[in-house]
């Protein structure tokens, strides 16, 4: 017997919710048939549906484990809300609602190597209408392993607003760089300049004037910890830079008004 595919014709365009008949034709070998039909409410749904990651910044750096929130929705109904991890999928759910929000799933980054990686919420609603939302992670769990002060040289005398260059390095990538002057924090940079630069330089604005004349000392920490695990990170070694924002006073007491002095070429303090 061979039963014939089932074919809708809606060149007229099919209507919402509407009555249609559908037949099907079986033969057998011999050109023997039956013909059957039905008529049956149709739902016409060619509008995805809307599915997005909640507080998950793009890039992420994670290390362990991350819970995964989500907000998806339908004008009909949902069916199944997938997660991909590099085109891969990581977990399935079936969703028998037109809405659904709030931690679904449980990102384990312990399987996966150190660097980028793409996560991705595929919804699907009962039409096949389907939605994907994507987000870079990056998966560190190795401390930076270089960071200098570079500007200005070690020793220099500075005032005023002084620019601090530094430069880092991370196996995967350098999250953020703290900025201390005396073990105070004076300014941070953090991504997304940063994200996934396996080394990078930065600069920094320095007030000196707030400062003490004298000799100070700068250092810069670079960090790569995810946010809210403890922090990985390397500090810089002390690195001296000498302020002076004070101008010189002249003295002139050594000579009074109309001394003659022989002198050609006289000192005065």
């Amino acid at each position: 017997m061979h039963v014939a595919d089932l074919r809708v014709d809606d060149s007229g365009g099919l209507m919402n919710n509407s009555c249609y008949q559908y037949g099907w034709e079986a033969t057998d070998v011999i050109g023997n048939s039956t013909t059957a039909g039905r008529c049956d409410d149709v739902k016409i749904d060619s509008t995805p549906p809307v599915g997005n990651l909640v507080d998950f910044p793009d890039p992420s750096w994670l290390d362990g484990t991350r819970e995964v929130a989500v907000s998806a929705s339908d004008n009909q109904q949902l069916s199944s809300i997938a997660f991909r991890i590099d085109g891969t999928t990581a977990a399935s759910y079936n969703q028998y609602s037109n809405t659904t929000t709030g931690n679904l799933w449980t990102l384990d980054t312990s399987g996966l190597s150190e660097g980028q990686h793409t996560l991705s919420m595929v919804t699907v609603d009962k039409a096949g209408n389907q939605a994907t939302d994507s987000r870079l992670f990056i998966v560190d769990r190795t401390a930076p392993h270089a960071v200098s002060v570079t500007q200005p040289s070690w020793g220099a005398t500075v005032a005023g607003i002084t620019t601090i260059g530094v430069s880092a390095a991370d196996n995967v990538g350098v999250r953020a760089l703290r900025y201390t002057v005396d073990s105070t924090n004076f300014a941070t940079n953090a991504p997304p300049v940063f994200a996934a630069a396996t080394s990078v330089t930065d600069t920094a604005a320095l007030d000196t004037t707030t400062l003490t004349d004298g000799l100070h000392y700068v250092t810069v920490t670079a960090l790569d910890a995810p946010a809210g695990a403890s922090p990985r990170s390397l500090t810089s070694q002390n690195h001296a830079i000498i302020v002076d924002n004070t101008a010189p006073n002249i003295l002139t007491g050594a000579l009074s008004n109309g001394s003659v002095i022989s002198d050609s070429s006289p000192t005065v303090f």
